[in-house]
């Protein structure tokens, strides 16, 4: 196997883990319940599990998926 087909096949299975952490997290623009209130999913930290809802009237609140699902 050459470097090329070695990296090729690196970068397909960080692809598939990627893509497995993805799924565990909700869609930008979802409407999600959290413990301040409801609100809309504006961004994504897929390496980390957490994703950033916006609550009207409180701001920007972090969601770690690992803390959320306890």
């Amino acid at each position: 196997m050459n470097n090329q087909e070695v990296e090729e096949k690196k970068l397909k299975y960080e692809d598939e883990i990627y893509e497995e952490l993805r799924k565990r997290l909700p869609k930008i623009g979802k409407i999600v319940e959290t413990e301040h209130g409801k609100g809309k999913v504006i961004s994504l930290d897929v390496l980390n599990g957490i994703y950033s809802v916006e609550i009207e009237n409180i701001g920007i609140v972090k969601v770690d998926i690992n803390e959320s699902n306890k």
